[in-house]
């Protein structure tokens, strides 16, 4: 059975390259409001962010986006959206390359 969510344990997460993986597979993802995780997730549009220590909250977000499949699934397409928008190649290159240009720009020859 394909996963219909991904949910981590998550209270030392450097950026959440997983929740940007499980969004570009057009997955809902929920992850803790820790280390790099809220960064990776916008709260209620590309995921849900709750708190890791909180047990009783884990499982009811957990039950409404896997009985509310239009909840799933919006959350999953404003993933995939925004990762195919923010996090391509072509956006990391230009990134690069403008800042190259501005080093270059700043140094006196």
């Amino acid at each position: 059975m394909a996963n219909r969510v991904i949910k981590t344990k998550d209270e030392t997460e450097g950026f959440g390259i997983v929740f940007l993986e499980a969004n570009a597979c057009g997955k809902p993802v929920i992850g803790g409001r820790s280390g790099g995780t809220s960064d990776a997730i916008i709260d209620g549009i590309t995921g849900i962010l709750i708190d890791p220590e909180d047990k009783e909250q884990i499982v009811n977000v957990l039950i409404n986006v896997l009985t509310n499949k239009t909840l799933a699934e919006s959350l999953g397409r404003n993933g995939r959206l925004r990762v195919e928008r923010e996090f391509t190649w072509g956006r990391y290159v230009n990134n690069i390359r403008r800042e190259a240009l501005q080093l270059v720009s700043a140094c006196h020859f």
